[in-house]
């Protein structure tokens, strides 16, 4: 799965300013805008993006590996589902395509 502007998710949590965009000055060119989210080109953008993620996927009941941050695993019944994230793109398997569907649903959300 491939995640459409991955960056653009990230919430930030400190003050971070930037110039306003060429064409879209408004009154005083002076004046900054102070960011809500992420964006590409950002330094913090990736690591943004990987804990919201990482937040999202621990909610829902999934465990980190502990080799490796990027994959995540959850067990329901006899059923195993791997998530790997790689910089925006997700690659998500399993034993059941029930349980796929609903994580792909609730990632939709």
């Amino acid at each position: 799965m491939d995640v459409k502007y991955a960056f653009l998710h990230g919430d930030l949590h400190e003050e971070i300013y930037m110039e306003q965009h060429i064409g879209f000055i408004q009154t005083d060119s002076s004046l900054v805008c102070q960011l809500k989210k992420s964006l590409y080109g950002l330094k913090k953008s990736p690591r943004t993006w990987y804990a919201k993620m990482d937040s999202f996927l621990l909610d829902t009941g999934f465990s980190r590996c502990h080799s490796d941050n990027i994959v995540s695993t959850k067990k329901v019944g006899e059923s195993l589902i791997i998530l790997v994230i790689y910089v925006d793109d997700i690659i998500l398997i399993g034993s059941d395509p029930n349980l796929i569907n609903n994580v792909k649903s609730s990632l939709k959300k």
